[in-house]
């Protein structure tokens, strides 16, 4: 789904039984680039939470 982004990988995680998916970004976070990552993954219907390497 976001593999075409370098830098970038996502997994599922559960928390306290819900499902979310947690983007993984190896460079900080970019203000421009989360809301357009946030509207792909809007497919999948799960929350999501974005950290990067360092957190």
């Amino acid at each position: 789904m976001l593999a075409d982004v370098p830098g970038v990988a996502v997994t599922g995680q559960e928390r306290g039984g819900s499902l979310v998916a947690v983007v993984l970004m190896a460079a900080p976070l970019d203000a421009a680039l989360v809301p357009r990552l946030r509207e792909r993954l809007a497919a999948i219907a799960v929350p999501v939470e974005f950290v990067t390497s360092s957190a």
